[in-house]
């Protein structure tokens, strides 16, 4: 058949002139002699004859071998999906972004200004991991006052609708707000005041407000904060059981530290215990004393670490007193505060 023919054997065809450029049959007598006519391929990197392709020849003219590439200069690559977790390679982007630790936080250590400690709140430098964990906040040493937040270091911090308040707990954000870094306060934790363009927050710690409206004065150690004595229950003479109270000091799901006084009558005991809200088993013995003397005395006990706080701040407090003459007090000093390094915000 003239149309699509199957040779078979050994066909053979003219031999077209050289440098033919057409349809005609090309023989391998051509194909040698286009070859040899125009310097064609004799030898590889020195080799002739069937040259086989060796690593040598990638890597010698700049390539790399899929097994063990050697790369130099800046190699790229894509970066894997947040989470990846196989044998993707892992570039730069993707490493930044895994080491974002959750709920990372250093730094932000409050305190109260040197020079206008009532109404001026001192930040120091941190970094942390906002409230999502989606963006690093990165922070220098701020000054916020008890003004309406104005962005800036020195400028108000109260967030938006806000009006300062006697004897009020604040909570303090740093946070990114259109496009800077900056601090803010609100009365709530997550916090429904912020400012317009704030993007990213995380709270830092609380600060409270005295009976003027002045920022009571505290110390931060690390995750400790201390202040003067407030009261939280008492005095009483008779023996009580699971009061609340703490709210008038202590924020929301935070270790208390607590301090008690005791007056106990002659030949009688007195103690002062606390538990969390709704869960009175597990209750901290905060205090306690036995006055065996003929003479009622006064026993001052030490700053105790006592249960964490509910949401509003509350902690349930009991007394036992074997006397209608002895008598019961418990001081708020301070609170341990992880500042949501926990998760718990």
């Amino acid at each position: 058949m003239i149309s699509s023919p199957s040779f078979s054997g050994t066909p053979t065809a003219p031999t077209p002139a050289p440098g033919a450029n057409n349809t005609q049959l090309a023989t391998t007598a051509f194909v040698t002699a286009a070859l040899t006519a125009s310097g064609g391929v004799s030898s590889f990197n020195g080799r002739a004859g069937a040259v086989t392709l060796l690593g040598a020849d990638i890597t010698g003219a700049g390539g790399a071998l899929l097994a063990g590439p050697v790369f130099t200069g800046d190699p790229q690559a894509p970066t894997p999906a947040a989470g990846d977790n196989d044998t993707s390679i892992a570039t730069t982007a993707f490493v930044q972004s895994t080491l974002r630790l959750r709920n990372y936080l250093s730094g932000f250590i409050l305190s109260n200004d040197a020079t206008t400690p009532n109404t001026v709140l001192d930040i120091a430098a941190g970094q942390a991991m906002d409230s999502t964990n989606a963006a690093t906040i990165n922070g220098t040493a701020f000054k916020k006052t008890t003004a309406t937040w104005v962005a800036g270091s020195g400028n108000g911090g109260l967030g938006t609708g806000l009006t300062l308040a006697a004897s009020t707990k604040y909570a303090v954000f740093a946070a990114i707000i259109a496009g800077a870094y900056d601090v803010f306060l609100d009365t709530v934790n997550p916090p429904t005041h912020q400012p317009a363009g704030t993007t990213a927050y995380r709270r830092v710690g609380w600060i409270l407000t005295d009976a003027s409206s002045n920022i009571r004065v505290f110390s931060q150690a690390f995750d400790r904060i201390s202040m003067g004595a407030i009261s939280i229950f008492g005095p009483t003479s008779t023996s009580q059981t699971n009061l609340l109270c703490g709210a008038v000091i202590f924020p929301p799901n935070c270790e208390t530290i607590v301090y008690c006084v005791l007056s106990a009558a002659a030949a009688t005991t007195a103690s002062v215990s606390a538990s969390p809200v709704n869960n009175t088993t597990a209750s901290v013995n905060l205090f306690g004393c036995s006055n065996n003397n003929a003479a009622a005395l006064t026993f001052y006990g030490p700053s105790t670490l006592g249960p964490l706080t509910d949401a509003s701040g509350n902690i349930w407090v009991s007394c036992s007193l074997q006397s209608t003459t002895s008598s019961a007090q418990a001081y708020g000093t301070g609170w341990i505060d992880n500042r949501g390094k926990d998760g718990g915000g």
